[in-house]
């Protein structure tokens, strides 16, 4: 008989990671015998570096007979092996679970992972040591032809799945390699499915769609992990499918389906090309409304410029924790430029070129809430006084400890509906009342 692959030899397909395969330690006859054949197997499978294409069949097999396990228990063993061998170890199964958003991994048996918005410890998963976490990196940068012993000992890079892998290493970190993966939704979110989630009322998204049609300039604000950049691509698809876009995203988060559209992303490390670099050429492609996935350093100034040139419909975001907070960053980031003027006439620049913040944020029941639609008011040498249109108010917490709260609608007449009506669009008369 010709020599097995391991994948054979296992009875394992090659490239088939079973994606919704669940053991539970509590059917197995023998649970301690069971935990302890993994433990061993994984190390065998280090110790040897296999993978699918080096294996040592003797040993293994060696391996396997030590232990008297039932079909099941063979069944959940096979499945070890195709995690370790086919693909990433113990994270296999939550890196192709859709329902989970973020993983951490702060050590062997400190794994983390975001589920419907909240962080929650899953027991069920984790590494024998710190090198087999390692062995679980190399085999995620194995597509990227990078090796891990090359990199520094903090680096962020995005998988050919456009997964975002944030990586600190020793001596940074006293406890050996802490990492974040970072899924992309594979599910198109838009302002219908916001508005099942609870995200923001009816009355908000009809608003921030005529916004959107009108062409203002919207800066969405929140905390990591807010959901900002989900509400951008909300937004982005209700763009006229006429308008030519130019995007600039360097994390390549956004998803925009717009037929005619350029999407930018600077490299430093390949190019010298910055952000602020990609604002300037832009305007040379004819665009007919910006999109930049993230504010945050000189290109704050030359955006600014190109929306006092007569571009509208910007739509971005910034880290911030408030509506406030963003207005302060803006004004820090546009100084950035080295520009020597006053506080105050950078206030007008603002006033004059951004017509609406939108801040969103995670309640600590996990769930995700526009709380606030603001538009500026006014200036002074004291700051930028911005008047509230919509908000969401939190009263305190219910059931399971959820965030009980209602959304207001103020009573105030925005000058941005001013704006939208100028545009021709009036589908929201009824929600002002005019």
């Amino acid at each position: 008989m010709g020599k097995k692959t391991l994948l054979e030899f296992f009875g394992v397909e090659k490239g088939n990671i079973k994606k919704n395969v669940k053991f539970n330690y509590e059917v197995f006859g023998n649970s301690l015998l069971i935990n302890n054949a993994q433990k061993k197997i994984i190390q065998k499978l280090i110790d040897l570096n296999v993978t699918p294409n080096s294996y040592n069949e003797a040993e293994i097999q060696k391996l396997i007979n030590e232990f008297n396990v039932s079909d099941i228990e063979k069944s959940y063993l096979r499945h070890v092996v195709d995690n370790e061998v086919n693909g990433f170890g113990p994270l296999t199964d939550l890196i192709n679970n859709d329902d989970i958003s973020q993983i951490m991994v702060n050590g062997p048996q400190q794994v983390f992972v975001e589920l419907d918005g909240k962080i929650i410890k899953d027991d069920n998963v984790g590494f024998l040591n710190r090198e087999h976490i390692r062995q679980v990196l190399i085999r995620l940068l194995e597509p990227l032809d990078k090796k891990l012993e090359d990199l520094e000992a903090a680096f962020k890079v995005e998988l050919l799945n456009k997964m975002k892998l944030s990586v600190i290493m020793p001596p940074i970190t006293k406890d050996g390699p802490v990492f974040t993966i970072r899924k992309n939704p594979n599910i198109k979110i838009d302002i219908e499915e916001l508005l099942r989630l609870g995200t923001l009322t009816p009355y908000m998204a009809r608003f921030l769609e005529a916004a959107v049609l009108a062409k203002l300039n919207i800066i969405i604000c929140g905390t990591s992990g807010s959901g900002k950049t989900t509400l951008l691509n909300a937004l982005s698809y209700l763009v006229d499918e006429s308008e030519r876009l130019i995007v600039i995203d360097n994390n390549n988060e956004l998803n925009i389906k717009t037929p005619n559209v350029v999407m930018l992303e600077s490299d430093t490390q390949l190019t010298n090309i910055t952000v602020n670099d990609l604002v300037s050429y832009s305007l040379n492609l004819r665009p007919d409304r910006l999109i930049i996935g993230e504010l945050k350093g000189k290109e704050t100034f030359q955006v600014m410029n190109a929306l006092n040139t007569g571009i509208e419909g910007l739509i971005t975001t910034m880290y911030a924790g408030s509506v406030s907070d963003a207005l302060n960053r803006l004004e820090t980031l546009i100084l950035m430029d080295g520009i020597e003027t006053s506080k105050l006439v950078i206030r007008n620049y603002i006033m004059n070129n951004i017509d609406l913040i939108v801040h969103i944020d995670r309640l600590s029941d996990g769930r995700r809430k526009v709380v606030n639609i603001s538009e500026i008011l006014a200036v002074s040498q004291e700051g930028i006084r911005v008047q509230e249109i919509f908000a969401f108010h939190k009263k305190g917490l219910i059931n399971n400890n959820q965030v009980h709260g209602e959304f207001i609608l103020f009573k105030y007449l925005p000058k941005t509906y001013e704006k939208i009506k100028a545009k021709g669009i009036n589908t929201i008369k009824d929600i002002f009342s005019v």
